[in-house]
């Protein structure tokens, strides 16, 4: 059908909350989001990503089913939603759910009133989410809940308050019932309370919450209900300014319009059209909506399956797999099982609900989950178009890559079959994502396997991925090659190497590591290869013996279930005023208005007449200079109204707060992608974005372009000033310690990704250039102040408000001042309004985030811990311009020491300037980067000595009270206790045991935990920050009016004013009402930043209410029994004001950064943290278990409110810490942009126990109502997860004998933890094990069997006697690995000529016979071994057939090295090792391999394979000795016996040919570096008769050439000292030629150059041991020093030895014969007396002045390493000097240049003074000899 045919648009009727709309202009464009909002003026749906990313645009659909006459509800994201596709529907939104106006819904109200709202701005989201939920399932279980919560994210609450409401809905007891008398886990009075206190567990009643009534739910309209039943069903067609869209109700029509719009897509839930449409700039003008034909949506079940309508939404398969689960036996449902899999976890429910089976398929994305495993699963896809119905299989579409052509564009999928599956047949899927939940997945799997009947061989493999390229990809050449092989260690060896080979990698555009994907992609195929095993085991426990206990829990994914959680704080005391609210969970005073979507924020404000919509230019270079500025063609789009630039601006541009300036508009430059260059302002959203894409920029690159704190060191890049930070003597400390450990630790940024992005609104008013601004910004004043300057106007001319703010944690101030400036400058100049909300995808490009951190360090401790000295330097990434870099150093420098004493301390800190986005503040300010450094170095120290972190930390936390580094006093009593109780809260010890026998118990999964203290400093360093003002208005009904300068933007502090005023003026809650923050009632107010909000602004409202109070006293004394209205109102008659302002001045704060020292911070918040992890070590996914946190927040005002914070930081230091990370490409674009790419925590990310308790008893006589700021610190403590992921991570190495330290960053991602769990994979794609093919290229081994558990990047230690991999052979052929227990039954597996493998089965020969008759062996598993049945070989073994068999099969494969290898593996694998090897081993020997012509095999029939008569050759011997390193190495108790029969060999080689002798030497070398024999064999050399005639001789040297060239001299030289053979080898000569001169010629004549100096530096290093040994005992005799100077010259001139090495070994002699004075003082005193003695044979061996500074420098290191001597350098130094043992020069280049590292600066100040007078007598010295010229 052509579009033509469907000339008339039709009306679209769908209903919303109840009321019908008909829209007869309906735009395909068009999302319901926009519309809601925009035509409907319902603001409580939000917008927060656009993408469907965060469910905060949650609405419900519901529509009705005619066939089966039900009512479907689901919810949706409304900002992909069409509105064209909801005809026939009804939307609920949060507004028809229920209203303050009319009735409150019991979910809004339990929301509200369970703290589950802070900002508010994700509410309305989730009472959708939940309200859906019920209207399906009244009493939902706790797992439908979880999921239905999946894709909604909140960056305020962590979302435990949120659950706790959900849980008054859930049916079921949400108690674990873990113990055994039934009491809940989290009911442990012992641990949890003090009896002594009285505190509360309660921050809700559940007896005020209103009953669920399913009745009282709004309807569905019946018109609708009439429409779908009686109305003729007609293609629906709806035309927009650019796009039509046709929603056809036929199959036939549907394939016509296919055929005239083949370019056209079919859309049914918008999920992948509309971001495509939306952020890639793809465009399609015509869009096919098939939803409405009953073909695409049908479910059918067959003999062989089910069919699935293409249409089906992802929701209605899900479900129809669940049922298909519970009715079919298991047999026939694992493809079902296995879909369902992927299903629960792709996307949130919001998705599922509308994304169609079909449309995920036929994207043929890569981050498809469901198309690898139906792909594997041999699932089959019914096509059609016009005239033609076909059916091809669905990994057909993937066939070709991204290019496939398969389905042509007229073609239309119409259903999917999914086959049952069948007997042995196994299907599993996998996915991997950056977070557990609504997460596109960084690699998936589908795999699939069906065996032969009653065996475990392959009969059809499939192997799928996604994530790894543009599109699911097959493994078809790896599949087919494992067809036929067993279900082994073998095939999972070879499968793991052929899917690297096949499945290549493109590098990656999106700052993904490659690495890791294939690394999950083996790790994948082998959890897949456990699952099957254990399902063998399942099926035929006979025959399988399954997998490892230890190994079984890896096979169960991690889960999110409900969390737990309990909350203490103590309860307010009894003589409280039942109307004094301080003290008590009270609710956010906004919390219903949340809930309700009532809560206005700045987007949802009414729209001004003739408003205008602006949309920002940014850069796309991040330094360039701006050539030009091409806006002709964005003026000609439609709507637009102008384009703004740096040219509009009135007056300033930039405003230099720093040295660097900020800028509103580039002008002539961009220093960063994102950089604001101009503006569109055009009558839509709509229409400015597409004329702001339409405007064209040309650059010219300026260099350098800096993006990362590495390139700021390396060019010099720096904001100024740099600070630093010095205690204590730091050099000083450095040289007592016992260790010293230096590091470095990076952590990355972090978006704010506030749910409310930037948003403003600028109202001129028309007269005297006044401008109201509505704002969503902590910091209305700067705003105030920055749009004021940029337009040129008095302050007061700029009136800012704000009534709330949707989030913000520090990332709301200077940048929000420069967007206001821009929607300004807009404004003034259009003399409209102008409206800028930023996508999200905008907000994150243009605005900055927290600073990305390096820290370099160095620590000196003592060996019991106990940190003595910290040297450290911290950079911060600060982005093009200054903002709050510079400060937030600073604070990272008065934060640093966190709850530990550092004696000695200094720290530079450096804020580096690059070319991204400005950093800006963000919650913690610093102290969350420098807190985790200190933390990582205690954590160094704990691995370096061997103690506990905990026993580090308390080693070293503050005790007392002491001054802090910069010389604040502190008191540290309520760290101790937070410290003590959070010990005992979390049970810490007994946990950590049964962690202990957990990971002893699981090998690929192991938990850890780590307990954190903090002491977070609370100030803003100078008073006029921490200003504060209020005013407060009562009026004559007794109301009153409240505002400060605080702002609300979730941290509850118009809350707490609120209570304050309450108790201040004794009046209830309800009578006080906070309207808004605006300029023009509290001036100059400072931002609300730093935890002080409710510290300063409490004051303020105090001291204005005790000022009311006070006028009001004369009154209420003269009627006490009066009531506050009639005190009120008899005020207003005495012309008493009733109102007053409140002003508190802020704290006395101040830091001498020059002096290093001040009183920064007016308190401390403390605080300890203590989490459990679980990690699985073959993905690197991880799950919180538990996390119990204690903080001192002094008397809490709002228990429900705070605990809310702390929780609420807590989850965001999660995020900080293992999740968020940033990308950036090569040329500084963001990729990570959105929901899609940055995953902050989500539901499945918080712990499954979550405990908070707050200090009782504590005050603080510092702030309002001994209370503390509590916004930021709990930040921090969500680095406790980071380092029990490490101590995780650690154990893993631990146990895997992995030595090597390790860095993590932060944040600590799946990627970072899978690879420092190495194993066999990870080393497959780090290819650590070499091994040479028939080429003699170097391949990689990748044996599974020999690293399973073992250190993979060290040596191979599946044998201590061995170094080198176990199971070498030859790769080219790509062949199984020998070397394992498990075989090919009944046949033998041969290689060809040509490589291809040959089963040689049913054959004549007779080894194949004789192998065939012995029973085979169990198969075993990695990490396990398996008793062998009993068998009766012994009864029927004649060993003489088995000679016979052997000898013959030798025969039959030739020389082909690698058919011999096959061939003897198997052939042992048929016997029982101990039985029959050695009669193996005979025959091998005796049948030629080692045997010469002749010589020991007269009796014997001859092989063709033997060593003599192989080529001589390199590359042939190491064949051979790889063949016997398998033999060996299978028959391991064969060692010895191998060894002898070599040494035999070695005895007769006179008897050899000179070839023979060769070969043999060669084979010797290359069996010496492997391992197969031991260095003491080469004793058989030293042979008289040998030596004698120099046959030894000429035999070492092809010897040592293989050994040193399979090896290296170093590794020859520790074989040779371990058998005592190092100081021998020139016995190997002739009698009359064992001169080292003759040795040294004779070998680096023969090639062997490094052998010679090896054997020279070895005598050398005799002959100085022998020197120092006399020498000694020359010294103790007492003999003359002329005859010990006669005796070392002698030495010296015989052995070569320079005077510079025996200064060094008389200095060592000399002090070796000390007596030294037990009294310490008398040490050095006496030393220097016994130098003094010897100084005259000291002065005989300084004759150089080379020598004399090699003496210097000696003294300079005994006296370093002897505490004693620190002291004594200079009098040691002098008295050589007057000895004549040391001169001026030597003494004055070793003072400048020439000195150690080593106490430097203590040696150099002690020799200053005497280093002058020396440099004065010189010159004298000069000046004299002049003279007498």
């Amino acid at each position: 059908m052509a579009l033509q045919g469907a000339a008339a648009a039709e009306e679209l009727v769908f209903y919303v909350n109840g009321r019908k709309i008909i829209e007869k202009n309906a735009d395909p464009e068009q999302t319901l989001l926009s519309y809601l909002r925009k035509r409907l003026c319902l603001t409580g749906t939000k917008y927060g990503c656009g993408g469907g990313g965060c469910g905060a645009c949650t609405v419900m659909i519901s529509t009705y089913e005619p066939a089966s006459k039900k009512i479907r509800h689901c919810s949706a994201n409304a900002c992909l939603l069409p509105i064209c596709s909801l005809y026939g529907a009804a939307v609920t939104t949060v507004e028809g759910v229920g209203s303050t106006k009319k009735r409150i819904h019991p979910v809004q109200e339990r929301l509200a009133k369970c703290h589950g709202s802070q900002c508010g701005f994700c509410t309305p989201g989730m009472v959708m989410s939940i309200y859906t939920l019920l209207r399906n399932h009244p009493e939902p279980t706790s797992e439908q809940m979880i999921a239905a919560l999946a894709g909604n994210l909140c960056r305020c609450t962590g979302y435990r308050p949120i659950l706790d409401a959900c849980k008054t809905f859930c049916k079921e007891s949400i108690c674990c019932q873990r113990k055994a008398n039934g009491k809940c886990c989290l009911d442990q009075e012992d641990n949890l309370f003090d009896n002594e206190e009285k505190v509360s567990t309660s921050l809700f009643s559940t007896d005020e919450f209103q009953p669920l009534d399913p009745t009282q739910e709004l309807i569905f309209p019946p018109e609708l209900m009439r429409m779908a039943e009686n109305q003729p069903k007609r293609t629906l067609v709806f035309r927009g300014e650019r796009v039509t869209w046709i929603s056809p109700v036929s199959l036939g029509e549907l394939l016509d319009l296919k055929a005239a719009h083949p370019k056209a897509p079919l859309v049914v839930g918008n999920t992948g059209v509309g971001p495509d449409m939306k952020f890639r700039g793809v465009f399609h003008p015509v869009l096919i909506a098939p939803a409405r034909i009953p073909d695409l949506n049908v479910l059918k079940y067959t003999n062989d399956g089910l069919t699935l309508g293409a249409a089906c939404s992802l929701s209605l398969v899900k479900d129809t797999l669940t049922n298909a689960i519970a009715e079919f036996p298991e047999e026939k449902t694992r493809v079902f099982c296995a879909v369902l899999q992927q299903l629960r976890t792709l996307g949130g429910e919001q998705i599922r609900n509308v994304a169609s089976f079909g449309g995920n398929i036929i994207s043929r994305k890569s981050t498809s989950d469901v198309n690898p495993v139906l792909a594997a699963s041999n699932c089959m896809l019914n096509l059609a178009s016009r005239g033609q119905k076909r059916q091809i299989p669905l990994s057909d579409i993937f066939a070709d890559g991204v290019g496939n052509n398969t389905i042509t564009p007229e073609e239309i999928l119409v259903s999917i079959h999914i086959p049952y599956s069948r007997k042995r047949e196994y299907v599993s899927a996998f996915r991997q994502a950056p977070r557990r939940e609504n997460a596109l997945p960084i690699t998936n799997a589908g795999m699939r396997v069906l065996f032969e009947e009653g065996t475990d061989v392959i009969k059809d493999l499939s192997i799928f991925y996604g994530g790894a390229v543009s599109t699911t990809v097959c493994a078809k050449q790896t599949c087919w090659t494992l067809t036929g092989r067993h279900w082994n260690e073998q095939m999972l060896d070879e499968a793991c190497r052929l899917v690297l080979k096949e499945i290549a990698l493109p590098g990656s555009a999106d700052g993904e590591n490659v690495d890791y994907k294939k690394t999950l992609m083996v790790s994948f195929f082998y959890r897949f290869f456990l699952e099957v095993s254990e399902s063998l085991k399942t099926m035929d426990p006979c025959h399988y013996p399954g997998i490892p206990m230890e190994y079984r829990s890896v096979l169960q994914d991690f889960k999110t279930r409900m969390p737990q959680s309990i909350q203490i704080y103590q309860e307010v005391e009894s003589r409280q005023s039942p109307q004094d609210p301080v003290g008590r969970p009270i609710m956010h005073q906004s919390g219903i208005k949340h809930a309700t979507g009532e809560a206005v924020y700045i987007d949802d404000l009414p729209a001004a007449d003739g408003e205008l919509f602006l949309a920002t230019v940014t850069s796309s270079r991040a330094h360039a200079k701006i050539v030009s500025i091409d806006t002709s063609e964005a003026l000609k789009g439609a709507g637009v109204f102008d384009v703004i630039t740096a040219c509009d601006v009135p007056a300033a541009n930039e405003f230099y707060f720093y040295d660097d300036p900020e800028i509103i508009f580039a002008r002539n430059e961009v220093i960063c992608v994102g950089q604001i260059v101009c503006a569109v302002v055009a009558d839509s959203d709509v229409h400015a974005k597409q004329a702001a894409a339409k405007v064209k920029i040309e650059y010219e690159m300026l260099e350098p372009v800096i993006l990362t704190i590495e390139e700021a060191i390396k060019h010099n890049s720096f904001f100024e000033p740099k600070r630093k930070l010095e205690h204590g003597n730091v050099d000083e400390a450095f040289e007592t310690v016992d260790n010293i450990i230096e590091g470095e630790v990076c952590l990355g940024g972090q978006k704010h990704f506030y749910m409310e992005t930037q948003s403003m609104l600028a109202v001129p008013k028309g007269e005297d250039k006044e401008m109201d601004l509505y704002v969503s910004t902590q910091h209305p004043a700067i705003v105030q102040e920055m749009v004021a300057a940029s337009l040129g106007v008095p302050a007061n001319r700029i009136m800012c408000h704000v009534k709330r703010v949707g989030g913000a944690f520090g990332g709301k101030i200077l940048r929000t001042g420069l967007l206001a400036s821009v929607a300004a400058v807009a404004a003034n100049k259009t003399s409209r309004a102008v409206r800028l909300i930023l996508s999200r995808e905008d907000d994150m490009v243009i605005t900055g985030g927290r600073h990305p951190f390096i820290a370099k360090y160095k620590v000196g401790f003592m060996n019991d811990g106990r940190i003595t000295a910290v040297d450290a330097k911290y950079y911060v990434n600060g982005g093009c311009t200054p903002d709050d870099s510079v400060l937030v150093t600073e604070v990272s420098l008065l934060k640093m020491d966190n709850a530990y004493k550092i004696p000695n301390l200094r720290c530079w800190a450096y804020a580096c300037k690059t070319n991204l986005p400005s950093n800006t503040a963000f919650r913690g300010f610093g102290f969350p980067q420098a807190g985790l450094v200190t933390e990582t170095w205690i954590t160094d120290i704990a691995d370096k000595t061997g103690l506990s972190p905990e026993k580090i930390r308390e080693i070293n936390m503050y005790k007392k009270n002491e001054q802090t580094h910069f010389k604040q006093e502190l008191d540290p009593q309520n760290l101790i206790r937070c410290w003590n109780e959070c010990m005992q809260k979390s049970a810490y010890y007994s946990r950590r045991t049964a962690i202990n026998e957990f990971n002893k118990q699981n090998y690929w999964k192991k938990r850890r935990i780590a307990i954190v203290p903090m002491k977070f400093p609370f100030g803003l360093g100078t008073p006029y920050l921490s200003q504060a003002a209020a005013l407060v208005h009562i009026y004559t009904d007794g109301s009153v009016l409240l505002t400060h300068g605080g702002i609300e933007m979730g941290q509850g502090v118009h809350t707490k004013m609120i209570q304050v005023a309450s108790r201040e003026l004794n009046i209830p809650m309800s009578c006080i009402h906070f309207c808004e923050t605006s300029t023009t009632t509290v001036p100059n107010a400072c931002p609300s930043v730093g935890s002080a909000g409710t510290d300063v602004n409490g004051m303020a409202v105090k001291d204005a209410c005790q000022t009311l109070l006070k006028r009001l006293q004369p009154i209420i004394k003269k009627n006490p029994t009066g009531t506050w209205n009639d005190w009120v109102k008899e005020a207003f008659k005495q012309s008493v004001s009733l109102s007053a302002t409140g002003y508190f001045r802020g704290y006395n704060e101040y830091m001498d950064w020059e002096k290093g020292e001040g009183q920064p911070f007016t308190y401390f918040v403390f605080g300890a943290a203590c989490s459990e992890v679980e990690i699985n070590c073959l993905t690197g996914d991880h799950k919180n278990i538990r996390t119990d946190i204690v903080m001192d927040i002094g008397c809490s005002i709002n228990p429900a409110v705070d605990i809310g914070q702390i929780e609420g930081a807590f989850v965001q230091g999660i995020g900080l810490y293992t999740m968020e990370e940033l990308k950036y490409s090569s040329e500084g674009v963001l990729y990570t942009r959105g929901p899609d790419q940055y995953k902050i925590p989500a539901v499945c990310d918080i712990p499954e126990q979550f405990s908070v308790s707050l200090l009782s008893s504590s005050q603080n006589p510092y702030a309002i109502y001994a209370s503390k700021g509590i916004g930021e610190a709990g930040f921090f403590l969500g680095c406790s997860v980071f380092f029990a992921l490490r101590d995780a991570v650690t154990s893993v190495r631990n146990e895997r004998g992995l030595k090597k330290t390790f860095a993590l960053k932060s944040p600590l991602t799946a990627e970072q933890i899978r690879a420092n769990c190495a194993d066999a994979f990870t080393e497959m794609i780090l290819a650590k094990l070499l091994l040479v093919d028939k080429a003699g290229q170097t391949e990689r081994c990748h044996n599974l069997l020999c690293v399973f558990r073992l250190s993979c990047r060290e040596e191979c230690t599946a044998s201590p006697a061995y170094t080198r991999c176990p199971y070498q052979v030859p790769l080219s052929n790509m062949v199984v690995h020998t070397g394992t227990s498990q075989i090919y039954q009944n046949f033998v597996i041969s290689i060809t000529e040509n490589g291809s493998r040959a089963a040689k089965n049913n054959c004549d020969f007779p080894w194949v016979s004789f192998m065939n008759n012995q029973k085979p062996q169990k198969p075993t598993l990695s990490g396990q071994r398996f008793k062998t049945r009993k068998r009766d070989e012994k009864e029927r073994f004649d060993p003489t057939q088995f000679q016979d068999c052997i000898i013959q099969g030798l025969t039959e494969t030739g020389t082909d090295l690698e058919a011999v290898a096959k061939f003897l593996d198997a052939s042992g694998a048929k016997l029982d090792y101990r039985r029959y090897a050695e009669t193996l081993f005979d025959i091998l020997v005796a049948g030629g391999m080692l045997a010469p012509g002749g010589t020991l095999a007269d009796d014997m029939t001859r092989t063709n394979v033997c060593v003599f008569a192989a080529q001589e050759d390199l590359e042939t011997m190491q064949a051979f000795a790889q063949v016997f390193n398998k033999l060996i190495r299978r028959y391991k108790y064969l060692e010895k016996g191998f060894e002898d029969e070599v040494k035999k060999l070695l005895l007769f080689l006179k008897g050899f040919s000179e070839s023979e002798r060769n070969k043999l030497a060669m084979l010797t070398g290359i069996l010496l570096a492997n391992g197969t024999l031991n260095a003491s064999i080469l004793n058989s050399l030293y042979n008289e008769n040998l030596v004698k005639e120099g046959v030894s001789a000429a035999f070492a040297v092809k010897l040592f050439k293989s050994w040193i060239n399979e090896k290296d001299i170093n590794a020859v030289a520790v074989s040779l000292r371990k058998v005592n053979m190092d100081n021998r080898l020139m016995e190997l000569f002739p009698a009359n030629k064992q001169s080292v001169e003759h040795f040294s010629k004779y070998f680096t004549e023969a090639g062997l150059k490094e052998l010679s100096e090896y054997v020279r530096n070895q005598q050398s290093i005799g002959a100085r041991k022998e020197l120092q040994k006399e020498l000694q005992e020359q010294m103790s005799r007492g003999d003359p020093f002329k005859d010990i100077i006669l005796y070392v010259k002698e030495e010296m001139k015989k052995n070569n030895i320079s005077e510079q090495t025996v200064v060094a070994i008389i200095w060592s002699s000399v002090m070796s014969t000390v007596e030294w004075n037990k009294k310490e003082e008398l040490v050095a005193e006496q030393a220097i007396k016994h130098l003094k003695q010897y100084s005259p044979l000291l002065a005989a061996f300084t004759t150089q002045g080379q020598s004399e500074l090699t003496l210097l420098l000696k003294i300079q290191e005994y006296c370093y390493d002897n505490i004693h001597f620190m002291k004594a350098f200079q009098k040691i130094v002098v008295l050589f000097y007057k000895a004549e043992v040391l001169s001026e020069e030597p003494i004055l280049k070793w003072y400048k240049d020439a000195h150690l590292a080593k106490g430097k600066s203590v040696f150099l100040e002690q020799m200053k003074k005497f280093v002058e007078w020396l440099k004065n007598a010189e010159e004298e010295s000069e000046s004299e000899a002049e003279e007498g010229d």
